[in-house]
Protein backbone atom coordinates (compact mmCIF):
# COMPACT_ATOMS: atom_id res chain seq x y z
CA UNK A 1 0.00 0.00 0.00
CA UNK A 2 1.24 3.13 -0.88
CA UNK A 3 1.25 5.86 1.70
CA UNK A 4 -1.99 8.28 1.16
CA UNK A 5 -1.71 11.92 1.97
CA UNK A 6 -4.92 13.87 1.37
CA UNK A 7 -4.05 17.73 2.19
CA UNK A 8 -7.20 19.22 1.28
CA UNK A 9 -9.43 19.87 4.64
CA UNK A 10 -7.26 18.89 7.82
CA UNK A 11 -4.63 16.88 6.28
CA UNK A 12 -4.65 12.74 6.71
CA UNK A 13 -1.84 10.59 6.24
CA UNK A 14 -1.97 6.46 6.04
CA UNK A 15 0.60 4.28 6.09
CA UNK A 16 0.54 0.43 6.01
CA UNK A 17 0.29 0.59 9.53
CA UNK A 18 -2.67 2.97 9.49
CA UNK A 19 -4.00 6.63 10.23
CA UNK A 20 -0.76 8.67 11.15
CA UNK A 21 -1.41 10.28 14.49
CA UNK A 22 -0.53 14.65 14.11
CA UNK A 23 1.31 14.70 17.09
CA UNK A 24 4.22 12.26 15.58
CA UNK A 25 5.06 14.89 13.31
CA UNK A 26 6.47 16.67 16.46
CA UNK A 27 6.86 20.16 14.69
CA UNK A 28 4.14 21.96 12.45
CA UNK A 29 7.54 22.77 10.16
CA UNK A 30 7.87 18.79 9.59
CA UNK A 31 4.04 18.72 8.30
CA UNK A 32 4.53 21.41 6.17
CA UNK A 33 7.78 20.05 4.68
CA UNK A 34 5.83 17.05 4.02
CA UNK A 35 3.16 19.28 2.22
CA UNK A 36 5.29 21.04 0.07
CA UNK A 37 7.21 17.95 -0.89
CA UNK A 38 3.89 16.20 -1.29
CA UNK A 39 2.50 19.12 -3.45
CA UNK A 40 5.11 18.72 -6.00
CA UNK A 41 3.74 15.64 -7.35
CA UNK A 42 6.70 13.09 -7.19
CA UNK A 43 9.27 15.90 -8.02
CA UNK A 44 11.94 16.93 -6.30
CA UNK A 45 12.42 20.07 -4.27
CA UNK A 46 15.62 21.80 -4.12
CA UNK A 47 16.63 21.79 -0.72
CA UNK A 48 17.67 25.54 -0.33
CA UNK A 49 14.59 26.17 -1.71
CA UNK A 50 13.33 24.42 1.16
CA UNK A 51 15.04 25.99 3.94
CA UNK A 52 14.36 29.34 2.21
CA UNK A 53 10.53 28.48 2.90
CA UNK A 54 10.81 27.09 6.29
CA UNK A 55 14.08 28.85 8.08
CA UNK A 56 15.09 31.97 6.40
CA UNK A 57 16.37 33.33 9.14
CA UNK A 58 18.85 30.68 10.34
CA UNK A 59 22.07 30.61 9.14
CA UNK A 60 22.76 28.18 5.92
CA UNK A 61 24.13 25.08 8.29
CA UNK A 62 21.36 25.79 11.26
CA UNK A 63 19.10 25.65 8.46
CA UNK A 64 20.68 22.37 6.57
CA UNK A 65 20.75 20.80 10.10
CA UNK A 66 16.75 21.97 10.81
CA UNK A 67 16.07 20.34 7.60
CA UNK A 68 17.55 17.14 8.31
CA UNK A 69 16.33 16.53 10.94
CA UNK A 70 12.68 16.77 9.60
CA UNK A 71 13.33 14.84 6.97
CA UNK A 72 14.47 11.64 9.73
CA UNK A 73 11.25 12.21 11.30
CA UNK A 74 9.49 11.90 7.62
CA UNK A 75 10.78 9.00 7.19
CA UNK A 76 10.27 7.54 10.35
CA UNK A 77 6.68 7.92 10.31
CA UNK A 78 6.28 7.08 6.54
CA UNK A 79 9.22 4.56 6.03
CA UNK A 80 12.94 5.00 5.06
CA UNK A 81 12.14 5.06 1.48
CA UNK A 82 9.41 7.40 1.21
CA UNK A 83 11.34 10.32 1.36
CA UNK A 84 14.47 10.04 -1.08
CA UNK A 85 17.39 12.38 -2.04
CA UNK A 86 17.22 13.85 -5.45
CA UNK A 87 20.60 14.98 -6.81
CA UNK A 88 20.22 18.44 -4.17
CA UNK A 89 16.74 18.32 -3.48
CA UNK A 90 14.07 16.09 -1.56
CA UNK A 91 11.13 14.14 -3.46
CA UNK A 92 8.03 11.83 -2.47
CA UNK A 93 8.37 9.30 -5.41
CA UNK A 94 5.48 7.16 -4.56
CA UNK A 95 2.42 8.70 -2.26
CA UNK A 96 -0.63 9.00 -3.64
CA UNK A 97 -1.98 12.89 -2.71
CA UNK A 98 -5.45 14.11 -3.60
CA UNK A 99 -3.94 17.40 -4.82
CA UNK A 100 -2.30 15.55 -7.93
CA UNK A 101 -5.58 13.24 -8.04
CA UNK A 102 -7.94 17.06 -8.44
CA UNK A 103 -5.73 18.00 -10.78
CA UNK A 104 -5.32 15.48 -12.85
CA UNK A 105 -9.35 15.34 -12.72
CA UNK A 106 -9.05 19.20 -14.08
CA UNK A 107 -7.28 18.09 -16.57
CA UNK A 108 -9.85 15.37 -17.67
CA UNK A 109 -12.45 17.69 -17.35
CA UNK A 110 -10.43 20.70 -20.01
CA UNK A 111 -9.87 17.73 -22.45
CA UNK A 112 -13.62 16.27 -22.11
CA UNK A 113 -15.20 19.68 -22.58
CA UNK A 114 -13.11 20.32 -25.78
CA UNK A 115 -14.81 17.02 -27.33
CA UNK A 116 -18.48 17.71 -26.49
CA UNK A 117 -19.08 15.44 -24.18
CA UNK A 118 -21.14 17.69 -21.40
CA UNK A 119 -22.36 14.89 -19.32
CA UNK A 120 -18.78 13.18 -18.90
CA UNK A 121 -17.56 16.87 -18.24
CA UNK A 122 -20.43 16.50 -15.26
CA UNK A 123 -19.46 13.03 -13.80
CA UNK A 124 -15.76 14.54 -13.35
CA UNK A 125 -16.66 17.29 -11.62
CA UNK A 126 -18.43 15.43 -9.45
CA UNK A 127 -15.93 12.96 -8.84
CA UNK A 128 -13.42 16.24 -8.36
CA UNK A 129 -15.67 17.80 -5.89
CA UNK A 130 -15.67 14.37 -3.70
CA UNK A 131 -12.00 14.65 -3.54
CA UNK A 132 -12.22 18.51 -2.35
CA UNK A 133 -13.03 17.88 1.23
CA UNK A 134 -12.16 21.53 2.05
CA UNK A 135 -9.47 24.46 1.07
CA UNK A 136 -5.97 23.41 2.13
CA UNK A 137 -5.24 24.56 5.58
CA UNK A 138 -2.95 26.99 5.51
CA UNK A 139 -3.97 29.22 9.03
CA UNK A 140 -1.22 28.55 10.79
CA UNK A 141 1.85 28.64 8.44
CA UNK A 142 4.16 31.16 6.76
CA UNK A 143 5.14 28.60 3.72
CA UNK A 144 4.45 30.97 0.74
CA UNK A 145 4.44 27.95 -1.54
CA UNK A 146 1.28 26.58 0.71
CA UNK A 147 -0.38 30.29 0.47
CA UNK A 148 0.10 29.92 -3.31
CA UNK A 149 -1.19 26.29 -4.04
CA UNK A 150 -3.84 27.24 -1.27
CA UNK A 151 -5.46 29.62 -3.50
CA UNK A 152 -4.45 28.05 -6.83
CA UNK A 153 -6.91 25.22 -5.65
CA UNK A 154 -9.15 27.32 -4.48
CA UNK A 155 -9.73 29.62 -7.72
CA UNK A 156 -9.40 25.95 -9.65
CA UNK A 157 -12.35 24.55 -7.72
CA UNK A 158 -14.32 27.69 -8.45
CA UNK A 159 -13.49 27.00 -12.34
CA UNK A 160 -14.36 23.09 -12.16
CA UNK A 161 -17.60 24.27 -10.30
CA UNK A 162 -18.99 26.55 -13.42
CA UNK A 163 -17.42 24.65 -15.54
CA UNK A 164 -19.71 21.43 -14.38
CA UNK A 165 -22.86 24.09 -14.22
CA UNK A 166 -22.74 24.98 -17.84
CA UNK A 167 -22.07 21.57 -19.04
CA UNK A 168 -25.01 20.48 -16.75
CA UNK A 169 -27.28 22.85 -18.69
CA UNK A 170 -25.97 21.72 -22.14
CA UNK A 171 -27.68 18.33 -20.36
CA UNK A 172 -30.54 19.96 -19.69
CA UNK A 173 -30.25 19.06 -16.19
CA UNK A 174 -30.86 22.42 -14.53
CA UNK A 175 -31.75 20.81 -11.16
CA UNK A 176 -27.86 20.07 -11.05
CA UNK A 177 -26.59 22.97 -13.22
CA UNK A 178 -27.93 25.18 -9.76
CA UNK A 179 -26.24 23.02 -7.32
CA UNK A 180 -22.80 23.92 -9.04
CA UNK A 181 -23.46 27.27 -9.56
CA UNK A 182 -24.48 27.98 -6.13
CA UNK A 183 -21.33 26.16 -4.61
CA UNK A 184 -18.94 28.38 -7.16
CA UNK A 185 -21.08 31.47 -6.29
CA UNK A 186 -20.87 30.63 -2.55
CA UNK A 187 -16.70 30.96 -3.13
CA UNK A 188 -16.43 33.58 -5.11
CA UNK A 189 -19.37 35.74 -6.77
CA UNK A 190 -18.52 36.73 -10.29
CA UNK A 191 -20.34 37.34 -14.00
CA UNK A 192 -19.90 33.93 -14.84
CA UNK A 193 -21.26 32.09 -11.73
CA UNK A 194 -23.95 34.51 -11.32
CA UNK A 195 -24.95 33.75 -15.52
CA UNK A 196 -25.02 30.09 -14.49
CA UNK A 197 -27.51 30.93 -11.34
CA UNK A 198 -29.63 32.98 -13.75
CA UNK A 199 -29.97 30.51 -16.51
CA UNK A 200 -30.51 27.67 -14.24
CA UNK A 201 -33.35 29.51 -12.17
CA UNK A 202 -34.90 30.59 -14.97
CA UNK A 203 -34.92 27.12 -16.57
CA UNK A 204 -36.04 25.29 -12.93
CA UNK A 205 -39.38 28.30 -13.07
CA UNK A 206 -37.68 30.13 -10.58
CA UNK A 207 -38.33 32.79 -12.85
CA UNK A 208 -37.63 35.99 -9.99
CA UNK A 209 -34.77 34.26 -8.47
CA UNK A 210 -32.37 35.53 -12.01
CA UNK A 211 -33.51 39.30 -11.02
CA UNK A 212 -32.52 39.13 -7.54
CA UNK A 213 -28.76 37.43 -8.45
CA UNK A 214 -28.35 39.56 -11.08
CA UNK A 215 -28.87 42.70 -8.41
CA UNK A 216 -26.72 40.48 -5.60
CA UNK A 217 -23.90 40.46 -8.02
CA UNK A 218 -24.56 44.19 -8.79
CA UNK A 219 -24.29 45.48 -5.31
CA UNK A 220 -21.02 43.17 -4.43
CA UNK A 221 -19.50 44.28 -7.44
CA UNK A 222 -20.33 48.61 -6.71
CA UNK A 223 -19.31 47.75 -3.59
CA UNK A 224 -15.77 46.01 -3.93
CA UNK A 225 -14.52 47.42 -7.25
CA UNK A 226 -16.92 50.52 -8.36
CA UNK A 227 -17.73 48.38 -11.51
CA UNK A 228 -21.03 47.56 -13.41
CA UNK A 229 -21.60 43.68 -13.96
CA UNK A 230 -20.37 42.62 -17.55
CA UNK A 231 -22.08 43.07 -20.62
CA UNK A 232 -22.94 39.77 -21.21
CA UNK A 233 -24.36 39.55 -17.39
CA UNK A 234 -26.79 42.74 -18.25
CA UNK A 235 -27.71 41.47 -22.00
CA UNK A 236 -28.72 37.65 -20.32
CA UNK A 237 -30.49 39.80 -17.70
CA UNK A 238 -32.57 42.21 -20.41
CA UNK A 239 -33.34 38.26 -21.79
CA UNK A 240 -35.06 37.20 -18.79
CA UNK A 241 -36.62 40.51 -17.00
CA UNK A 242 -38.55 40.73 -20.93
CA UNK A 243 -39.06 37.00 -21.22
CA UNK A 244 -42.63 35.62 -20.42
CA UNK A 245 -42.89 34.85 -16.20
CA UNK A 246 -43.75 31.12 -16.37
CA UNK A 247 -41.38 28.43 -18.20
CA UNK A 248 -41.68 27.14 -21.02
CA UNK A 249 -43.87 29.86 -22.44
CA UNK A 250 -47.67 28.86 -22.11
CA UNK A 251 -49.58 28.68 -25.31
CA UNK A 252 -46.31 29.04 -27.38
CA UNK A 253 -47.63 25.82 -28.92
CA UNK A 254 -51.05 24.57 -29.05
CA UNK A 255 -51.90 20.87 -29.81
CA UNK A 256 -48.19 19.51 -29.58
CA UNK A 257 -47.57 19.55 -26.57
CA UNK A 258 -46.83 15.64 -26.80
CA UNK A 259 -44.81 15.95 -29.59
CA UNK A 260 -42.86 18.32 -28.11
CA UNK A 261 -42.35 16.24 -25.19
CA UNK A 262 -41.52 13.21 -27.01
CA UNK A 263 -38.63 15.15 -28.29
CA UNK A 264 -37.54 16.73 -25.21
CA UNK A 265 -37.31 12.82 -23.56
CA UNK A 266 -35.46 11.43 -26.52
CA UNK A 267 -33.24 14.40 -26.43
CA UNK A 268 -32.56 14.32 -22.50
CA UNK A 269 -31.45 10.61 -23.22
CA UNK A 270 -28.84 11.25 -25.67
CA UNK A 271 -27.55 14.78 -23.24
CA UNK A 272 -26.73 12.56 -20.36
CA UNK A 273 -24.57 10.22 -22.24
CA UNK A 274 -21.21 10.33 -21.34
CA UNK A 275 -19.76 9.80 -24.87
CA UNK A 276 -21.60 13.18 -25.59
CA UNK A 277 -24.69 13.92 -27.64
CA UNK A 278 -25.76 11.91 -30.31
CA UNK A 279 -29.14 10.87 -32.24
CA UNK A 280 -31.19 11.68 -34.42
CA UNK A 281 -35.37 12.36 -34.27
CA UNK A 282 -37.22 11.96 -36.99
CA UNK A 283 -39.86 14.46 -37.57
CA UNK A 284 -42.95 12.68 -39.74
CA UNK A 285 -45.67 14.44 -41.25
CA UNK A 286 -46.70 16.85 -43.94
CA UNK A 287 -45.48 20.32 -44.95
CA UNK A 288 -47.44 22.72 -42.84
CA UNK A 289 -47.98 20.15 -39.62
CA UNK A 290 -46.12 22.30 -37.29
CA UNK A 291 -42.58 19.45 -37.46
CA UNK A 292 -40.12 22.77 -37.00
CA UNK A 293 -42.37 24.37 -34.32
CA UNK A 294 -42.40 21.25 -32.44
CA UNK A 295 -38.50 20.68 -32.64
CA UNK A 296 -37.61 24.71 -31.85
CA UNK A 297 -40.33 24.25 -28.75
CA UNK A 298 -38.55 21.05 -27.33
CA UNK A 299 -35.04 23.04 -27.49
CA UNK A 300 -36.43 26.21 -25.44
CA UNK A 301 -38.11 23.54 -23.52
CA UNK A 302 -34.32 22.17 -22.51
CA UNK A 303 -32.93 25.89 -23.04
CA UNK A 304 -30.53 25.02 -25.09
CA UNK A 305 -29.69 27.03 -28.78
CA UNK A 306 -30.62 25.41 -32.10
CA UNK A 307 -28.57 26.24 -35.38
CA UNK A 308 -29.97 25.93 -38.26
CA UNK A 309 -29.43 22.88 -41.30
CA UNK A 310 -25.63 22.32 -41.62
CA UNK A 311 -24.19 24.88 -39.22
CA UNK A 312 -20.05 24.81 -38.22
CA UNK A 313 -19.06 22.03 -35.88
CA UNK A 314 -16.84 24.92 -34.38
CA UNK A 315 -20.71 26.79 -33.16
CA UNK A 316 -20.06 24.26 -30.94
CA UNK A 317 -24.61 23.82 -30.46
CA UNK A 318 -25.94 20.10 -29.22
CA UNK A 319 -29.02 20.54 -31.44
CA UNK A 320 -29.25 21.03 -34.88
CA UNK A 321 -32.48 21.52 -37.05
CA UNK A 322 -32.68 20.48 -40.86
CA UNK A 323 -34.73 21.39 -43.83
CA UNK A 324 -37.32 19.29 -44.75
CA UNK A 325 -35.88 16.15 -46.39
CA UNK A 326 -38.94 14.61 -47.66
CA UNK A 327 -38.68 11.25 -48.35
CA UNK A 328 -35.90 9.59 -45.60
CA UNK A 329 -34.50 6.56 -47.15
CA UNK A 330 -31.86 4.19 -45.72
CA UNK A 331 -29.08 6.28 -47.29
CA UNK A 332 -30.15 9.45 -46.20
CA UNK A 333 -30.95 8.39 -42.84
CA UNK A 334 -27.25 6.69 -42.76
CA UNK A 335 -25.57 9.81 -43.29
CA UNK A 336 -27.26 12.16 -41.28
CA UNK A 337 -26.55 9.47 -38.22
CA UNK A 338 -22.85 9.56 -38.78
CA UNK A 339 -22.77 13.20 -38.98
CA UNK A 340 -24.86 13.47 -35.61
CA UNK A 341 -22.18 11.09 -34.20
CA UNK A 342 -19.26 12.99 -35.60
CA UNK A 343 -20.17 16.49 -34.30
CA UNK A 344 -21.90 15.22 -31.03
CA UNK A 345 -25.27 17.10 -32.37
CA UNK A 346 -28.74 15.91 -31.83
CA UNK A 347 -30.52 16.15 -34.69
CA UNK A 348 -34.09 17.01 -35.66
CA UNK A 349 -35.32 16.14 -39.04
CA UNK A 350 -38.27 16.53 -40.41
CA UNK A 351 -39.72 14.35 -43.19
CA UNK A 352 -42.45 13.58 -44.99
CA UNK A 353 -42.55 9.60 -44.73
CA UNK A 354 -39.79 7.23 -44.11
CA UNK A 355 -38.81 4.14 -46.38
CA UNK A 356 -38.71 0.78 -44.90
CA UNK A 357 -35.44 -0.39 -43.38
CA UNK A 358 -34.74 3.53 -43.10
CA UNK A 359 -34.62 3.22 -38.87
CA UNK A 360 -31.76 2.74 -36.84
CA UNK A 361 -32.18 0.99 -33.65
CA UNK A 362 -31.90 4.31 -31.57
CA UNK A 363 -33.67 6.47 -33.51
CA UNK A 364 -36.94 8.37 -32.28
CA UNK A 365 -39.41 8.78 -34.46
CA UNK A 366 -42.39 11.76 -33.54
CA UNK A 367 -45.39 11.45 -35.70
CA UNK A 368 -46.31 15.06 -36.18
CA UNK A 369 -50.46 14.82 -37.25
CA UNK A 370 -53.11 17.47 -38.46
CA UNK A 371 -54.56 19.15 -35.48
CA UNK A 372 -57.89 18.15 -33.88
CA UNK A 373 -60.98 20.29 -34.35
CA UNK A 374 -60.72 21.89 -30.75
CA UNK A 375 -57.03 22.47 -30.77
CA UNK A 376 -57.61 23.70 -34.08
CA UNK A 377 -60.00 26.06 -32.84
CA UNK A 378 -57.79 27.63 -30.11
CA UNK A 379 -54.80 28.25 -32.77
CA UNK A 380 -57.28 30.14 -34.27
CA UNK A 381 -58.33 31.96 -32.06
CA UNK A 382 -54.73 32.93 -31.16
CA UNK A 383 -53.72 33.42 -34.57
CA UNK A 384 -56.40 35.85 -35.11
CA UNK A 385 -56.87 37.72 -31.35
CA UNK A 386 -60.39 36.95 -31.52
CA UNK A 387 -62.87 34.19 -32.14
CA UNK A 388 -63.72 33.18 -35.45
CA UNK A 389 -67.31 32.01 -36.61
CA UNK A 390 -67.57 28.44 -36.98
CA UNK A 391 -68.13 28.99 -40.76
CA UNK A 392 -64.45 30.69 -40.70
CA UNK A 393 -63.01 27.69 -38.89
CA UNK A 394 -64.84 25.34 -40.96
CA UNK A 395 -63.78 27.52 -44.01
CA UNK A 396 -59.99 27.20 -42.71
CA UNK A 397 -60.09 23.91 -41.42
CA UNK A 398 -61.24 21.92 -44.60
CA UNK A 399 -58.42 24.70 -46.31
CA UNK A 400 -55.48 23.55 -44.53
CA UNK A 401 -56.47 20.10 -44.12
CA UNK A 402 -55.92 20.79 -40.13
CA UNK A 403 -52.44 21.39 -40.37
CA UNK A 404 -51.34 23.97 -38.11
CA UNK A 405 -48.37 25.73 -40.41
CA UNK A 406 -51.10 26.14 -43.55
CA UNK A 407 -53.88 27.26 -41.49
CA UNK A 408 -52.17 30.46 -39.49
CA UNK A 409 -50.42 31.22 -43.47
CA UNK A 410 -53.84 31.27 -44.91
CA UNK A 411 -55.52 33.08 -41.77
CA UNK A 412 -52.63 35.64 -42.28
CA UNK A 413 -53.16 36.27 -45.71
CA UNK A 414 -57.09 36.78 -44.97
CA UNK A 415 -55.35 39.84 -42.63
CA UNK A 416 -53.60 40.89 -45.12
CA UNK A 417 -55.87 41.09 -47.82
CA UNK A 418 -58.22 42.87 -45.52
CA UNK A 419 -60.76 39.74 -45.88
CA UNK A 420 -61.86 39.60 -42.27
CA UNK A 421 -64.00 41.83 -40.12
CA UNK A 422 -65.53 41.57 -36.56
CA UNK A 423 -69.21 40.34 -36.69
CA UNK A 424 -71.41 39.71 -33.51
CA UNK A 425 -70.64 36.29 -33.81
CA UNK A 426 -66.95 36.81 -34.15
CA UNK A 427 -64.35 37.88 -36.16
CA UNK A 428 -66.00 36.57 -40.14
CA UNK A 429 -65.07 36.82 -43.54
CA UNK A 430 -65.42 40.67 -44.55
CA UNK A 431 -67.06 39.41 -48.08
CA UNK A 432 -69.47 37.28 -46.29
CA UNK A 433 -70.34 40.00 -43.61
CA UNK A 434 -70.78 42.49 -46.15
CA UNK A 435 -73.20 40.87 -48.12
CA UNK A 436 -75.12 39.70 -44.60
CA UNK A 437 -75.24 43.58 -43.82
CA UNK A 438 -76.31 45.34 -47.49
CA UNK A 439 -78.75 43.26 -48.33
CA UNK A 440 -81.34 44.35 -45.40
CA UNK A 441 -80.19 48.36 -45.75
CA UNK A 442 -80.77 47.83 -49.89
CA UNK A 443 -84.47 47.08 -48.52
CA UNK A 444 -84.73 49.68 -46.24
CA UNK A 445 -83.79 51.77 -48.42
CA UNK A 446 -85.90 51.00 -51.35
CA UNK A 447 -88.74 51.41 -49.20
CA UNK A 448 -87.94 54.39 -47.61
CA UNK A 449 -88.25 56.41 -51.37
CA UNK A 450 -91.36 54.53 -52.40
CA UNK A 451 -89.63 51.81 -55.09
CA UNK A 452 -91.77 49.02 -54.77
CA UNK A 453 -89.36 46.04 -53.79
CA UNK A 454 -89.76 42.37 -53.91
CA UNK A 455 -91.01 42.80 -50.29
CA UNK A 456 -93.92 45.79 -51.41
CA UNK A 457 -94.83 43.85 -54.81
CA UNK A 458 -98.08 42.28 -55.11
CA UNK A 459 -98.15 39.93 -57.48
CA UNK A 460 -98.65 40.02 -60.79
CA UNK A 461 -102.66 38.30 -61.83
CA UNK A 462 -102.26 35.20 -63.79
CA UNK A 463 -104.65 34.60 -66.78
CA UNK A 464 -106.97 31.96 -64.99
CA UNK A 465 -107.27 35.03 -62.10
CA UNK A 466 -108.45 37.45 -64.74
CA UNK A 467 -111.19 35.45 -66.42
CA UNK A 468 -112.56 34.87 -62.59
CA UNK A 469 -113.06 38.54 -61.78
CA UNK A 470 -114.39 38.98 -65.50
CA UNK A 471 -117.10 36.24 -64.48
CA UNK A 472 -117.50 37.34 -60.98
CA UNK A 473 -118.50 41.49 -62.64
CA UNK A 474 -120.88 39.56 -64.81
CA UNK A 475 -122.23 38.13 -62.83
CA UNK A 476 -122.94 41.09 -60.53
CA UNK A 477 -124.31 42.86 -63.12
CA UNK A 478 -126.98 40.48 -64.10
Amino acid sequence: MKVEIRLLGSGVVRTPDGEVDPAAWRTAKTFDLLRVLALADGRAVASTQLMDHFWPTAGPAQAAASLRSATCQLRKVLGNEAVVRVGHGLALPDAWVDVAAYRSLAEDVEEVDSLAQPARVVALVREAEALYDDDLDVGATDCPTLHEVGQELRALRVRLLLEGAEAAGRCADWTQSLALARQASALEPSDRATRALMRAWFAVGETAKPVEEFERLRSHLADEYGVDPAPQTRALYLEVVSACREWPPRESTIGREDEVRQVVTAATGWLMDPDGPSGVVWLVGDPGSGRETVAREAARTLMLPVVDAYADPGTGATIELLRDQGRLTKGLAAMLRLRAETWSRIMLVPVSEIADGALGADDAVVLVPPLERPDFRRLMTLTLQGRPTQRLKDELFEESRGLPGLACGLARQRMDLGDLSWVPEGVDSARRAMRNAVAPLVIALLGLFGAPTVVDAEPKPTAAVEEKEERQRRYALV
